[in-house]
């Protein structure tokens, strides 16, 4: 009778892990189009919700898979109205790719 470790070893895993996504790595001189993403409230007229703002990230976590950061940006917007203050923040990032997108 085999113990329960030797018949651990000796089956195959049932899965092999590998990366989901198919990153192509070159650098920043190979860099041919920067994309601008704005994530967060940029005019305190409009506020964004947060479904919204989770699509812009999502738009930016797309574009990372196949492109490469090159710089973040980050902003602050103080508006005073009647004796209030209304503070904004937004981040941009800024994505290179390798070859201009289509239609761009």
């Amino acid at each position: 009778m085999t113990s329960v470790a030797s018949w651990l070893r000796s089956t195959s895993p049932k899965w092999v892990y590998s990366r989901v996504y198919n990153m192509k790595t070159f650098e920043v001189p190979d860099i041919k189009w920067v994309e601008r993403f704005v994530v967060g409230t940029t005019h305190p007229e409009k506020m964004l919700t947060q479904k919204e703002i989770g699509k812009q990230l999502n738009d930016v976590n797309c574009a990372l898979r196949y492109g490469k950061l090159v710089s973040i940006e980050q902003n602050i917007t103080t508006l005073s109205s009647g004796g209030k203050d209304i503070i904004t923040q937004y981040t941009v990032y800024h994505v290179g790719f390798r070859h201009r997108p289509a239609g761009k």
